[in-house]
């Protein structure tokens, strides 16, 4: 058997069509995206920015705590005890990954900077990531 260490890396029609849906394409509405032919999983479709409450938000908290950004490290909003308000914490959380992925975050809706709200922009990133298993 061959030793492929090539064989996990994503295709290219994968990797532009992100880069595309990501930077030129901020406009699609998310159902009509397709990734190597799977529809990309709407798991959020709402805003949320501080003083937002529900299930959402709890499991926004639970992707940031599973994805480098602790909402925190211990007592409500940690990891297994996310709850359902979007405060400071939350806020904090959201603007790290934001800053963290600006250029694909902010560039695709024309932001200088981040902002702490789970906006648009910032909804079709983590959706993409979860809907590529990332």
């Amino acid at each position: 058997m061959k030793n492929n260490q090539f064989a996990q890396l994503p295709s290219i029609s994968f990797v532009l069509f992100v880069a595309f849906a990501l930077f030129f394409a901020p406009v699609l509405v998310m159902a009509d995206l397709m990734i190597d032919g799977r529809a990309i999983k709407e798991v959020y479709n709402q805003d949320l920015a501080y003083g937002s409450t529900g299930t959402e938000v709890q499991q926004l908290q639970h992707f940031l705590n599973t994805h480098k950004y602790p909402v925190a490290l211990k007592g409500p909003g940690s990891k297994g005890n996310e709850t359902q308000f979007y405060g400071p914490a939350t806020r904090a959380a959201v603007l790290r990954m934001q800053k963290d992925n600006a250029k694909v975050i902010l560039g695709s809706s024309n932001l200088a900077l981040a902002t702490g709200v789970f906006d648009p922009a910032t909804r079709k990133f983590v959706n993409i990531l979860i809907s590529v298993g990332l």
